[in-house]
């Protein structure tokens, strides 16, 4: 990202915050547009409540406790066994850890963008993406067309190379990582020992059910897999949330494919490019409905609701529906789920609820 377009991104960042306004959580809430006003249905989700944990909209790779502590495009975030919480700071090429307390450090990556392997002081990264982070410590990040590895200590390596744009990542019982590559509109499997094999998709731009050879996808984007073993899909591109059961067949599980903020049963539910998502403890699935700056929630019987935000564009904190989010991008939930999500302010917050 040039420094010009950086300027411009932090400005109009500061733009929104600035004039940020708490709505009332009724259900018609105006929402502006362009030049225009639309007015949008929001359900009164008092069962939520957002706050602040970390960053704040100044951009930069500063350590510190909470809102002391800066980021530069935060995205994926992964928690390891003992409760802290890795970051991806992209645009600051590094890896941060935040404590359960709010503090921030930087963990590896010396801010250099290039993709180097080394230790903490000497890696490098560019454009990193999503992280996870198996059962022994270790975390994963996906950027650019590779996959890299990183042992507890922050020494990286090169795990995977030659993909066509790796983005999202999650991790089955057994310690395989699904990816999905939205250049090639296609999920792959990557074993512990490196053997990476097609899993879904992969046969061109769509959004065609059945058979996982045969299935389509438009962007794919974040993974989630429920207890059952089902792989939740955002299908970015297609405004749609789709599943794969450990058979391989693949369903549409909520999204009409068209833009929208409609809540109801999955079937006539709308998303506008859903990215994150998470399935909590009693398996619901929890979705970042990024251009609709909203948090939305499904249940496992496919009902589409609102867990948070206005609709409109802010960093408003607060209940559910006054809440506001500027594109939240990627989810993550601790041992007490309590969920946590980055935006484009820079900032990572928090979110209780009731499940």
């Amino acid at each position: 990202m040039s420094n010009h377009n950086k300027i411009n991104h932090n400005t109009l960042i500061k733009n929104i915050l600035y004039n940020s306004v708490a709505v009332s959580a009724f259900i018609a809430v105006g929402v502006f547009t362009g030049c225009s006003k639309k007015t949008i249905d929001v359900p009164d989700n008092s069962i939520a409540t957002v706050s602040a944990f970390v960053g704040n909209p100044t951009n930069g790779p500063l350590d510190g406790t909470g809102a002391a502590a800066y980021f530069d495009r935060p995205i994926g975030m992964a928690f390891d066994a003992a409760g802290i919480l890795y970051v991806v700071d992209s645009e600051n090429a590094k890896i941060r850890k935040v404590t359960p307390a709010g503090v921030v450090t930087s963990f590896t990556g010396n801010g250099t963008h290039n993709v180097t392997d080394g230790s903490p002081l000497t890696a490098t990264f560019n454009a990193p993406y999503c992280i996870i982070v198996d059962a022994l410590g270790n975390s994963y990040v996906s950027e650019g067309s590779h996959i890299r590895k990183i042992t507890p200590d922050g020494v990286v390596s090169t795990f995977i190379t030659n993909m066509g744009r790796p983005g999202n990542m999650t991790m089955d019982a057994a310690g395989n990582i699904y990816v999905s590559d939205f250049a090639y509109n296609a999920i792959y499997k990557i074993t512990p020992a490196g053997v990476r094999s097609l899993y879904a998709g992969g046969g061109g731009t769509g959004a065609d059910n059945g058979a996982a050879n045969i299935a389509t996808f438009n962007s794919p984007g974040g993974l989630a897999f429920d207890a059952s073993g089902n792989l939740y899909v955002s299908d970015s591109g297609n405004n749609m949330i789709r599943k794969i059961t450990p058979a391989g067949m693949v369903s549409t599980f909520a999204g009409t494919g068209k833009t929208g903020t409609s809540n109801g049963p999955g079937a006539t539910a709308t998303f506008n490019f859903p990215e994150g998502i998470v399935v909590d403890a009693v398996g619901n699935i929890i979705v970042a409905d990024k251009i609709n700056h909203l948090v939305r929630i499904i249940s496992p019987a496919g009902i589409v609701s609102t867990l948070a935000g206005s609709g409109g564009a802010g960093s408003v904190n607060g209940s559910g529906s006054i809440a506001t989010f500027f594109q939240p991008l990627q989810l993550a939930i601790d041992k007490q789920g309590v969920l946590y999500i980055t935006d484009t302010t820079n900032q990572i917050r928090k979110i209780t609820y009731k499940k």
